[in-house]
């Protein structure tokens, strides 16, 4: 067994299908078909189910591409300790991000005093698909707006931020300073797309309020959200920060006095995976920023 063998498992599990992974690793497909048997055969067991022509990972399979992924998740990380020590370390950090909307200010703080340090932002909705990243060490840190609760995880709030009610100037509520969220109970609501990590905290606003939402649309792009309430389509609930979009000050911002509707933004790392000083000191930067509260500042 070696690594390239667990290489090509690691890609046929992803694709569970020969070809594709023949053609994502760039080697034939004969010659990748008889690795994964030969792997089989040093491991004593089938990692495939081979039902017809198709391939699936079974119980076997499964178990052992977990090993396999924290195996080269722990080589990733020994190769970026190496390199830090070594001074090769180029200050490149991977972020992940369900919010993406208030970092380039604080990007760019960072950059004036680290020039060389490049980061690769990746912007990705679902919690769980985010949350999954971070174990799997493909990326440093990760910024979001539900807190990433796993073991030998490092989560700490940075700041918290209003979501109000947008509507149309003309709605019977526009004149309103706050509301109780009960009020607009038969109202139609553009809503955030159910996989969202936004979607679970507003849906948290409706139970506690006791209503059941009228949904007209659901939606992930804050711009289209904000365009369909302006056209009337329904209202929504829209973070602070959004309210500089174009368009939003065509719109009516009124305060939820209850249930209290906020969301926090948390820094999440893995206490076990190694940073590279860049990261590292990126990390500390963040906590230190919001701190100072220059998410509200002009």
């Amino acid at each position: 067994m070696d690594l390239l063998q667990l290489k090509y498992f690691q890609t046929v599990a992803k694709f569970e299908n020969v070809t594709r992974a023949a053609e994502e690793l760039n080697i034939a497909q004969p010659s990748l078909s008889k690795t994964i048997s030969n792997l089989e055969k040093d491991l004593g067991v089938s990692l495939f189910d081979r039902p017809g022509r198709r391939i699936r990972l079974n119980k076997f399979g499964t178990a052992f591409l977990k090993r396999v992924q924290n195996s080269f998740s722990e080589l990733e990380q020994g190769q970026k300790e190496l390199m830090d020590m070594a001074g090769l370390e180029q200050g490149n950090i991977n972020i992940g991000a369900s919010i993406a909307r208030l970092l380039p200010k604080m990007f760019s703080e960072f950059l004036n005093h680290h020039g060389n340090v490049r980061f690769r932002l990746i912007q990705v909705i679902n919690h769980l698909d985010l949350q999954q990243r971070l174990i799997n060490g493909r990326i440093d840190l990760c910024i979001s707006i539900l807190p990433v609760e796993e073991n030998k995880v490092h989560c700490t709030p940075l700041f918290d931020e209003e979501i109000f009610l947008a509507v149309m100037p003309k709605h019977r509520l526009a004149g309103r300073e706050n509301i109780n969220l009960k009020e607009i109970a038969d109202e139609p609501f553009i809503r955030y797309a159910a996989d969202s990590a936004l979607r679970l905290i507003t849906d948290n606003f409706f139970q506690e309020a006791e209503i059941i939402p009228d949904t007209a649309f659901e939606c992930t792009t804050p711009e289209v959200i904000c365009s369909l309430v302006q056209n009337g389509f329904g209202i929504a609930l829209i973070p602070a920060s959004w309210w500089n979009l174009t368009g939003m000050d065509a719109l009516v911002k009124v305060s939820i006095r209850k249930p209290v509707c906020k969301r926090t933004i948390w820094l999440s790392w893995m206490e076990n995976h190694y940073l590279s000083q860049a990261a590292d000191k990126f990390k500390e930067f963040v906590i230190d920023y919001y701190a100072a509260d220059k998410v509200n500042s002009p």
